[in-house]
């Protein structure tokens, strides 16, 4: 992207848990004079309120001059939060102009927009209640350093990352290991991928307590280990491995990478499973490593990958291709559309700023890759596919993808936020958290637009289908098979795809069917695609 005050970011982020809540009418509400002509038409229609100065910068001084007056007079009305989300959403929010409630005509005078804003008893109801029936990922949480900080991959974590299943004529639910993080508490403990456990704290897992047993775990618990007998059956193994749950954790999304010697071929492999800028100096170190070793293919393995940072996507497309021009286009709603003009690109790029400094990327030029991915693969990594595809071969193998095209923006009560004088009100900003409002630190991560490939393609919305369909875990006559094995070998079933099929030996397979997940959807993490300003 040209624009020199934007980065545009994608992303990740982790499990949260939403609750939706119903809108409540209010009864005798009091009265809120229109003093000062306060006019909601100046304080909701951007292209009235929002103005330049003379160095043509986006000033907001009028607006939020509205807005903390208006926040004066609702002081003792308890809808901090509510007036927050409104005027967020308002200003930012991509399908404001099809959503009724967030039209400047849609109050006449204050009084309505009291009664509008205390008609929802929690925030949670009133972004429930505004967003768009399009939109599929709009989040948000009622603390803003827990939002903020699972963006960057920290959270309270064991390092544990698991899926669910069970065989059809089971009551039984097991808790199979994808992958363990790298430095965690569940590596330290010896678990494995692949590993089957079906015990919490001793209590059996089934259809009808997993979320309960999952939910309501202790910072300390025990998993009991399983496994399966010659008739497909799971089994209890008295083994048992002690977890905790660490605050803060950092997951370094890096977690694999290796050179397979496939004959006389290199073929380099990379598992990333979260986009995350921070990283990008150690993708550039493994890509200097491919590099140096000369490989002829790679693989980029996405499968627990929900997305992250645009940038750090762009970045890793750069290091795949070494083309330039555009990686990808973002749309956004019509006012920032008018007021980003046609710096709305995201390019490929020859180096990376490392604490200042540039350092060159070490870019492969590959004139194919192969990419892995499954059901949860979502927002960048989509957009990692879709934006390298005008320009290379991408063999996708695994499983159609989540269908996600948008990206959102952090957003927090700081109307005056700024970045070098210019305005973007409620945009979160680290070096700003001491004017964040301390009686609201409910945060939205709302969806502001959408990106497509340099040909204009973006609809993808039902997901990215593979040329070479393969599901790690399916049912086989009623017995759930696991196609999974360590990294980089090939008792993974994935990568064994890749490697027949770069050795020109993949032959016709038995079309399983899918196996049925009873909470495939319990550990996925949040779709996420967000845009970073710096």
């Amino acid at each position: 992207m040209t624009n020199p005050l934007l980065k545009f970011v994608s992303l990740f982020a982790a499990f949260f848990l939403f609750v939706s809540c119903t809108k409540e009418s209010v009864v005798d509400p009091p009265t809120v004079s229109n003093e000062e002509d306060l006019s909601l038409i100046a304080f909701a229609n951007p292209t009235f309120s929002f103005q330049e100065n003379s160095s043509g910068n986006l000033t907001t001084e009028r607006w939020q001059n509205w807005f903390n007056k208006v926040k004066n007079l609702f002081k003792d009305e308890s809808v901090d939060s509510q007036n927050f989300i409104w005027n967020a959403l308002n200003i930012w929010y991509f399908w404001k102009e099809e959503t009724a409630e967030l039209d400047e005509d849609f109050f006449s005078n204050l009084q309505e927009y009291l009664d509008f804003l205390k008609g929802f008893n929690t925030p949670v109801s009133m972004v429930d209640a505004v967003t768009n029936s399009e939109d599929r990922f709009t989040f948000y949480n009622e603390d803003y350093r827990v939002l903020v900080n699972s963006l960057g991959g920290i959270s309270k974590s064991d390092g544990l990352e698991f899926g669910l299943v069970a065989n059809d004529d089971s009551d039984d639910v097991i808790i199979y290991t994808r992958y363990v993080a790298r430095a965690s508490n569940a590596e330290a403990s010896g678990i494995k991928r692949g590993d089957l456990f079906n015990r919490i704290d001793g209590q059996l897992i089934t259809r009808s307590n997993y979320v309960s047993l999952l939910n309501n775990r202790s910072d300390t618990y025990s998993l009991g280990k399983a496994e399966q007998d010659a008739t497909g059956a799971f089994v209890s193994v008295e083994e048992e491995v002690s977890l905790t749950q660490v605050e803060n954790f950092s997951e370094n999304p890096v977690l694999f990478h290796s050179i397979y010697n496939n004959g006389s071929q290199k073929v380099g492999y990379l598992v990333y499973n979260q986009f995350i800028s921070a990283y990008n100096q150690e993708l550039n170190d493994i890509f200097g490593t491919f590099k140096s070793n000369g490989i002829d293919e790679l693989i980029i393995d996405l499968r627990y990958n929900p997305g992250g940072a645009t940038s750090a996507a762009a970045i890793l497309a750069s290091l795949i291709h070494d083309g330039s021009g555009v990686f990808a286009k973002q749309r956004w709603n019509p006012f920032w559309t008018s007021m980003f003009g046609s710096s709305l690109e995201d390019t490929f790029s020859s180096q990376i700023s490392v604490n200042g400094a540039a350092i060159s990327l070490n870019r492969l030029g590959m004139k194919r890759v192969y990419v892995l991915t499954q059901s949860g693969t979502a927002s960048s990594s989509e957009l990692l596919i879709n934006g390298l595809r005008p320009y290379i071969e991408v063999i996708q193998i695994g499983d159609t993808t989540r269908g996600k095209n948008e990206f959102s923006i952090t957003l927090v009560d700081d109307p005056e936020s700024n970045i070098d004088g210019t305005n973007f009100p409620f945009l979160y900003r680290s070096n700003r958290i001491d004017q964040i409002n301390p009686n609201n630190s409910f945060a939205l991560q709302p969806l502001v637009g959408k990106y497509e490939n340099s040909e204009g393609f973006s609809d993808y919305t039902d997901g990215l289908v593979p040329q070479i369909q393969f599901n790690e875990i399916v049912k086989v006559d009623g017995r759930t098979v696991f196609r999974i094995g360590a990294f980089g070998t090939l008792e993974d079933g994935l990568f064994a795809q890749a490697i027949e099929h770069i050795s020109g030996t993949m032959g016709t397979t038995r079309a399983f069917r899918p196996t049925g997940i009873p909470a495939e959807q319990l550990r996925e993490k949040e779709s996420l695609m967000f845009v970073e300003f710096e």
